[in-house]
């Protein structure tokens, strides 16, 4: 079974990309901040990141914004670690090291389909 860990703060958002994953038979976990997203690194074996790059998430956790990828990718060196951000994918802020990609938001439902499909996940 692909397990998947979900680092968003939107409730609403984090419930909604939780439950269009499960419907398609995939082991979700959701985290709301960066330091919840890195007390699960190491509860699953995981297969696929979604991780949200918002100030929200992270309002105080600069440390955790810098680290959740790199701890992410440490463990998980194959996994597949995505980026979903507002900020757009050109921030100069944002760190591409260890994601595969950015995903712009606003996300959509149909987008699940599409990384699981490109990254083999299906």
């Amino acid at each position: 079974m692909t397990n998947v860990l979900v680092v968003e703060d939107d409730k609403d958002f984090r419930e909604s990309l939780c439950d269009s994953l499960r419907v398609r038979g995939l082991n979700v976990i959701s985290a709301s901040s960066y330091g919840d997203g890195l007390s699960k690194l190491g509860a699953y074996l995981f297969h696929l990141l979604l991780i949200d790059a918002s100030e929200e998430t992270a309002p105080r956790e600069d440390e955790y914004r810098l680290n959740i990828s790199a701890c992410a990718r440490k463990y998980y060196p194959e996994a597949v670690i995505l980026c979903i951000t507002g900020c757009g994918s050109d921030n100069p802020s944002l760190d591409r090291t260890d994601f595969n990609n950015v995903v712009p938001k606003p996300y959509f439902v149909q987008h699940t389909d599409e990384i699981l499909r490109e990254y083999g996940l299906v």
